[in-house]
């Protein structure tokens, strides 16, 4: 494969020796250990460097006649959920790059509703590969999609994710929650050959999907007024209060739906053309600033018998729907949320 000046190169290079490669050579006098186990162990000149680029080619060459490793490359829609939650916040925040992080949430929440779910049924499916749905959801898949769904509202004000969202969220009562003493399930309990039904509490790489649930039901329980998600969303909480008292660190989206329970939640409602540049500006100031318990809603979204002037860009800000005063300046509206 090599000649003999070839390999002399690639093993004084790559650090080859009969015990192996592993140790970490960046570690030093000057190095810190454990910075990069796969360093280069010798610099190379101009020369040697053009030769190792040549050198890399034949080893490609022969390692593509090997097999492949399996890759596991399913959709998950559990996953999508969180990254369609990303993309609709950055893209809501962010002078986007191309491709736009919007318009990228968007096509993967018309994926998902398209290939992953069925309406008349509502079941929502776990992955999705080669075309082929695959295994009933769980509730992680539910509820990150979900939350995927009330981001990308807010970014948009497209009521039909609003309204997903919360078809999505009453199928979790009726098929995850513990009617009893509260919390959801991680199944919906159809599948014989699982012995028990577990309620997964632990934040880790990803929150968990009690804690998630506990956030979608506080929000869409205060947006859409439903006091079935609110009473939901309370017995969530008190079943996993004695982990957020002695292992909080373990749980930290659950303080922060806490935290969302706890303190009283604000609206901003806008009405009017939005795609105007003072609605552009009015948009703008209340997406920079960081108030987790300010929900954002178009006046098509509010509670019909709000009433509204959507003849021109006003925002009512509102706490419980009782609002103050219509703001129709980017300065107002910036000291009223100051103030919150």
């Amino acid at each position: 494969m090599l000649d003999e000046k070839e390999a002399e190169l690639a093993i004084r290079f790559l650090g080859v020796t009969q015990m192996g490669n592993f140790e970490d050579h960046s570690a030093s006098e000057k190095n810190p250990p454990s910075q990069n186990v796969l360093s280069q162990v010798t610099a190379l000149n101009p020369d040697e460097a053009q030769r190792w680029f040549m050198i890399r080619q034949k080893l490609w060459v022969h390692r593509e006649k090997r097999p492949r490793p399996h890759r596991d490359d399913k959709i998950l829609t559990s996953w999508n959920g969180l990254l369609i939650s990303a993309l609709a916040r950055a893209g809501a925040i962010l002078k986007e790059p191309k491709p736009k992080y919007l318009e990228v949430a968007i096509r993967a929440a018309r994926f998902f509703q398209t290939h992953q779910y069925e309406a008349a049924s509502r079941n929502l499916y776990h992955s999705y590969r080669d075309g082929v749905s695959d295994k009933k959801g769980m509730l992680d898949d539910y509820v990150f999609l979900a939350q995927g769904l009330i981001d990308l509202y807010e970014a948009t004000f497209e009521r039909k994710w609003l309204d997903w969202a919360n078809e999505l969220a009453e199928t979790i009562l009726q098929r995850f929650e513990d009617k009893e003493l509260g919390g959801f399930f991680m199944t919906d309990g159809q599948d014989d050959s699982l012995l028990i039904r577990i309620k997964e509490d632990y934040d880790g790489a990803e929150p968990s999907g009690n804690s998630v649930a506990a956030l979608v039901l506080i929000k869409l329980g205060r947006m859409l007024q439903r006091d079935d998600f609110l009473q939901s969303a309370e017995k969530i909480l008190r079943f996993f209060w004695s982990r957020l008292l002695k292992v909080p660190e373990a749980v930290p989206h659950f303080a922060s739906a806490l935290e969302a329970w706890l303190n009283p939640p604000h609206q901003l409602i806008f009405s009017g053309d939005l795609k105007n540049p003072i609605g552009q500006k009015m948009l703008r100031e209340a997406r920079k600033q960081f108030l987790p318990n300010l929900f954002l809603l178009h006046a098509e979204s509010a509670p019909k018998e709000f009433k509204l002037d959507k003849n021109q860009v006003t925002a009512y800000l509102c706490h419980d729907f009782q609002c103050e005063l219509p703001i129709t300046d980017v300065a107002t509206l910036k000291k009223k949320l100051a103030e919150l």
